[in-house]
């Protein structure tokens, strides 16, 4: 065979660059778009507006002429189409899937892992199928329509299932932030209602006790006016006894109204006090009728008074009763009046002698009394908090309700129980004493205390109690009034508080995820172990103190700083947000950062919180796994597994469109007297410069793949003619066989080449292997270094 010239290998050569510098672009775009679906979502993001801004990025890999996500309907397990683009695509979109779940094809795809290229209905355009899942669960299903003759990039297929993958994550990441969201909602509701009642609680009890302290300033002035009345009632009764006989002088000094009349009620004198309701009485009365001075209602009863005075046989009869008057401006007065009978001239009737002491103030100061008791007793028998009254030597005189169902007493045994009774005798000690010493001699008004009381069953309750003092006019104690709330269920909530901070600082310190707080720009305010483990340092401490700059070590890389920071001025929060930093002994190192960011009054972010796990093992093992499962680690190339799945692919996607394959079986001659003459080290290198050689011989658009030992294929999609077939088996056999230099010897080894073609040989992979080893085996036997195309008889020579 004659080689190409120059200029034919120049054209070669540059085709194949551009060929690759092709593939390179789709992979760089696939790669930025899978970060840029990784960073759409958001705790405030809708479902279907991710959906679309994910098809608008999946757009610029794979160009599409409709596209659209069918997802998983929770309630009914349906695949449902949910987002979908261009807007009009809607029904054609739909239509395709319903043939695709008739055909079957549906299915076959959602078992998949990679994508499935068909024919759309009319088989005027190519469906691209890839199924949207998780690790756990499939989320749905992808459907991209394609112009038939598009050409889609090996590239693209391997790299679709990633994006795939990383948009159904972010799904998932989605609904727990929401979850989550949620879940927080309702703990800070709870707890905001729980602090309202707490203030409620304790304003009423102030505002009560206050109530009650003014009640009881009241009561206590009341009292002391009442005493002060009443001691000046007695001394005028017993100074108008005793100087009876000097009528004349009393007269006029008395404070009570004084007036003598006759038997017929008229007036013949009066002191001064009396012209203070009436001036017409005294000297100037001029004959006035006593009964006129009273108000209509109470005639009567002072005439039958009177009466009774005059008829007494002895005169020594005396009346006292209490009527009202009505004064000169209108007023009445109600008076307390005493009436007796004087000696009058001899052979005439008696004259009759009236005193009266003005007790108007002093029936309101008792009805006042009277009001305010009832007012005390009402709120001592409803208030909420429970009331005791005691002596000082700490016997309880009486409760309210409320103290006695906290304390499980009725009210009857209240009555002879002391404070001793209801508390803990380390509640009494030196210091209790003291302050109630205090409290009685005045030096403080109230005394409180929280402590725990014993009800009557034995359980104990938690109470607040403010103890304060009822003195008399002369300062001093009669009895002590306590106020007593019950605190059980705040006590509850304080220990739950403290259990929840407890809980706060054991997960803080013990966390296996690194836990930070950092301002925009400084070093860090607080980290927890795992942080400064995962940097390498030996404490928060030291990472606290050697980190100048939070930021510049958790992104160092400015544009993966400024992504971070617009999503946290966007959104408040990142979720998974990767970033490759360094340790402090300098290796590079990988962390997933999920915070959320705290902003001053106008909004500007200030500073972070958040959580940093370390995923730079992960990260390795993904990439090596991604690499062990398709690729041989040999000559970097396809491997078996990925070889027969392309093959399934290419065998389905030409049998749909009616082309042809061509599957060329290869198998190195002579290749085990290189491992046997140079060791198997030189025959690695044989077969990894091998693979590099078949690899830049064949087309692009070619598959090339070591089966495993010496055995490599190629697969040539839609040859022209057999022709072609046979002249590219005869570049490869050139190529392979040429000599193999290194330092001090060279390797010369031989190709036999198998050739099987689809349709014509066979419909599925197995069989075309099959049929294309069979006749590798007739070049081979033919003398090797060469190819031979599978014939009917070459199943003859294989048995």
């Amino acid at each position: 065979m004659i080689a190409p010239d120059k200029s034919d290998q120049i054209k070669i050569l540059e085709k194949r660059v551009r060929s690759l510098i092709r593939d390179k672009d789709l992979a760089m775009s696939a790669l930025e778009t899978a970060v840029s679906i990784s960073a759409l979502h958001g705790g405030d993001t809708d479902p279907h507006s991710f959906l679309g801004s994910v098809l608008e990025h999946l757009e610029s890999v794979l160009p599409s002429l409709a596209s659209g996500f069918f997802m998983v309907d929770e309630e009914t397990s349906d695949f449902v189409l949910r987002s979908f683009r261009p807007a009009a695509s809607g029904d054609r979109i739909q239509q395709e899937m319903d043939a695709l779940v008739k055909d079957r094809m549906f299915s076959y795809a959602v078992q998949r892992r990679t994508p499935v290229v068909v024919s759309s209905m009319d088989r005027s355009c190519q469906l691209v199928l890839q199924s949207v899942a998780t690790a756990s669960r499939i989320r749905g299903m992808f459907l991209a329509v394609l112009e038939n003759d598009a050409a889609i990039a090996d590239t693209i297929l391997a790299l679709l299932p990633v994006l795939l993958i990383s948009t159904a994550n972010s799904m998932e990441s989605l609904e727990t932030y929401r979850y989550i969201q949620s879940v927080n909602a309702t703990l800070e509701a709870t707890i905001e209602r729980l602090e309202a009642s707490e203030q409620q609680l304790m304003s009423h009890g102030k505002q009560l006790a206050k109530e009650v302290a003014n009640r009881t300033c009241d009561l206590t002035r009341a009292n002391e006016q009442l005493t002060e009345e009443v001691s000046e009632r007695r001394k005028a009764q017993q100074a108008l006894s005793l100087e009876r006989d000097y009528i004349t002088a009393v007269l006029d000094t008395a404070g009570a109204l004084i007036l003598v009349m006759d038997s017929n009620h008229t007036v013949l004198r009066c002191n001064s006090t009396c012209s203070e309701y009436f001036c017409t009485c005294g000297e100037k009365c001029g004959g006035a009728r006593f009964l006129e001075f009273f108000v209509p209602e109470d005639v009567d009863h002072v005439r039958d008074r009177l009466r009774a005075v005059s008829q007494s046989l002895d005169g020594s009869a005396r009346e006292l009763f209490e009527a009202t008057i009505v004064d000169d401006n209108g007023s009445r007065h109600t008076l307390s009046w005493s009436c007796s009978a004087l000696p009058g001239p001899v052979g005439e009737p008696r004259q009759l002698i009236v005193s009266g002491i003005d007790i108007s103030e002093k029936i309101l100061a008792e009805q006042a009394l009277r009001d305010s008791e009832a007012r005390f007793r009402a709120v001592f028998m409803s208030a909420g908090l429970g009331i005791v009254l005691g002596g000082l030597d700490g016997v309880f005189i009486d409760a309210n309700p409320a103290f006695c169902a906290m304390m499980g007493y009725s009210r009857e045994e209240i009555p002879g129980l002391t404070i001793f009774d209801l508390t803990k005798p380390e509640d009494h000690g030196p210091d209790f004493h003291a302050r109630l010493q205090r409290l009685l001699d005045d030096e403080i008004s109230t005394l409180t205390s929280e402590k725990q009381y014993i009800r009557k069953d034995g359980s104990w309750v938690w109470g607040q109690s403010t103890l304060s003092c009822i003195r008399t006019m002369d300062g001093d104690t009669s009895y002590l009034i306590g106020m007593i709330s019950d605190t059980s269920e705040r006590k509850v909530l304080e220990e739950a508080l403290r259990a929840a901070e407890s809980t706060y600082r054991n997960i803080f310190e013990n966390a296996v995820e690194g836990i930070f707080l950092a301002p925009v720009d400084g070093p860090y305010l607080r980290v927890n172990p795992a942080m400064a483990a995962i940097f390498g340092y030996s404490s928060p401490e030291s990472i606290v103190q050697d980190v100048s700059s939070a930021m510049e070590q958790l992104f160092p890389d400015p544009e993966t700083r400024a992504k971070c920071f617009h999503s946290l001025q966007e959104d408040g929060t990142v979720r998974h947000f990767e970033s490759r930093t360094r340790g402090r002994n300098g290796e590079a190192i990988w962390i997933s950062i999920s915070a959320r960011a705290l902003s001053d009054a106008s909004g500007a972010v200030v500073s972070l919180e958040g959580l940093a796990e370390d995923i730079t093992e992960r990260k390795a093992r993904e990439q090596q796994l991604k690499r062990l499962a398709t690729i041989d680690e040999l000559t970097s190339i396809p491997n078996r597994h990925l070889f027969l799945d392309r093959f399934a692919e290419m065998i389905e996607q030409s049998s749909r469109l009616g082309l042809s394959i061509a599957l060329l079986y290869i198998d190195l001659d002579d290749f085990k007297l290189v491992n046997d003459n140079h060791g198997h080290h030189i025959g690695d290198k044989v077969l990894s410069l091998a693979a590099e050689r078949l690899r830049h011989r064949v087309r692009k658009t070619d598959i090339v793949a070591r089966l495993g030992g010496d055995e490599f294929c190629v697969l040539i999609s839609n040859p022209a003619t057999g022709a072609d077939v046979q002249a590219a088996a005869t570049h490869i056999i050139a190529t392979l066989s040429a000599p193999y230099t290194f330092e001090d010897f060279t390797c010369h080894i031989g190709v036999s080449i198998g050739i099987a073609m689809f349709p014509g040989d066979g419909d599925s992979s197995d069989e075309l292997l099959r049929k294309a080893d069979a006749a590798m085996y007739v070049a081979k036997r033919s003398g090797g270094n060469s190819f031979a195309v599978y014939t009917q008889d070459d199943d003859n020579a294989w048995g």
